[in-house]
């Protein structure tokens, strides 16, 4: 993802942000080395927040409180917004990301319950560039290789600096959604950040245990998926992020609210 070379654009502090994922890491023209961040604003619906720093109080669940702008020379899409000073404040841009309130388990079920389920065709239809999906069925889920993965770049303190292409495989999922619009299957790349950070922490492990670390096969857990497109490529969706719970979990969290 690029950014224009200027800050601008009307800006707003936004204080209900639950982050609902972060996508791998990737580089930006300057040299930055970033992730994005999407998540749910009662106020605002979905939002896609780049660039970020790595390391922020942006675990999922975190309530944050940002200042954020919009900029189409930035960004085209109604749900993208950038922090204030996210070029020129870029070292300390970390510090802007305020914890605020953090979602407990039972809260993040329900939330996960509300927010509104689509499919990405009806996504492209109507000109939207963020959703979340409920699958239907999971048909199956892989790894591809990559061909000549982007080169691991190092800092001055001697740190390895990954991009999401610096990693050998891609995760794909294909899976029909609830009422799906679309004739055949949904298959998409899956660039959660977990899945990478797991490659980096077990480099010995098989690299498709990330299959079952987002228990993608396990019938026992529920999942969804948040998903966004692709600026340059509006039509094609990516899965952002996979939203999972144990089904009991669901169905007592369900159960209690009755009591």
């Amino acid at each position: 993802m690029s950014e224009s070379t200027e800050e601008s654009g009307d800006s707003e502090i936004m204080d209900d942000l639950i982050v609902l994922g972060r996508a791998g890491p990737e580089f930006i023209q300057d040299g930055r080395h970033t992730v994005c961040l999407g998540g749910w604003s009662p106020s605002h619906g979905f939002v896609r927040l780049y660039p970020t720093h790595l390391y922020s109080n942006a675990k999922r669940w975190n309530v944050i409180e940002v200042p954020v702008e919009q900029d189409e020379g930035h960004d085209w899409r109604d749900e993208s917004w950038k922090i204030v000073g996210s070029k020129s404040d870029w070292n300390t841009l970390y510090e802007k990301v305020k914890e605020v309130d953090q979602l407990e388990r039972g809260n993040a079920i329900e939330l996960t319950r509300e927010i509104p389920k689509t499919c990405p065709n009806r996504l492209n239809e109507e000109k939207k560039s963020m959703g979340m999906v409920e699958p239907e069925e999971i048909h199956d889920a892989y790894l591809e290789p990559v061909e000549n993965p982007d080169p691991i770049q190092v800092d001055m303190q001697g740190h390895e600096l990954k991009s999401k292409k610096s990693y050998p495989h891609k995760l794909y999922i294909e899976y029909t959604c609830k009422d799906c619009a679309a004739k055949g299957k949904h298959r998409q790349h899956c660039i959660e950040w977990g899945i990478f950070r797991f490659w980096d922490k077990n480099p010995d492990a098989p690299p498709e245990q990330v299959i079952n670390n987002l228990q993608l096969l396990n019938d026992d857990w529920k999942k969804y998926f948040f998903i966004g497109n692709q600026r340059n490529r509006p039509n094609s969706f990516i899965v952002i992020s996979v939203i999972r719970w144990k089904k009991n979990d669901m169905y007592q969290r369900r159960m209690s609210a009755w009591s």
